[in-house]
């Protein structure tokens, strides 16, 4: 990948989180049998909050669905909590299928406050993910995992 690419595929996920109306539609995930939340549009937006004791993690969309016909999606991780901040490799994805969601969600890129990809949704499955962000005065990590799911 070249870095123009890179920088393209940057500008346009700020571009589009700008332009994005909030979080995802609210739908029943028939295939899994999971509830979950449908990313019908562009760009999805989830956000993410940090809290209680001890801290944990809190993402508004733990499991989100990305259908066939938004190939191409971008997906964002929007840090809400002041005082946490997300890192290089914040969003990781793990398990049996790790190295397919790795070749579907392309391009991460962040800030301390945003997090994004995009789905090009080559494979159907549900790719589980961890997300950690980072007390930014001590470093201390606080994981969570969710998972996307490409139907």
């Amino acid at each position: 990948m070249t870095a123009r690419t890179l920088c393209a595929a940057v500008v346009a996920s700020i571009a589009l989180l700008g332009c994005a109306d909030g979080p995802p539609d609210k739908a029943s995930a028939s295939m899994t049998g999971i509830q979950a939340s449908r990313c019908v549009s562009g760009a999805c937006i989830m956000y993410v909050t940090v809290g209680g004791n001890p801290l944990t993690v809190k993402v508004s969309e733990p499991t989100l669905q990305v259908p066939a016909n938004n190939a191409n999606a971008v997906i964002l991780w929007q840090l809400r909590t002041d005082g946490y901040e997300f890192r290089q490799g914040s969003i990781r994805f793990k398990g049996d299928n790790a190295a397919i969601a790795n070749r579907n969600m392309i391009h991460p890129s962040h800030s301390t406050k945003v997090y994004n990809l995009i789905d090009t949704h080559m494979d159907f499955g549900e790719f589980k993910y961890e997300i950690t962000v980072y007390d930014a005065t001590t470093g201390t990590p606080i994981p969570l995992d969710p998972s996307i799911v490409n139907n």
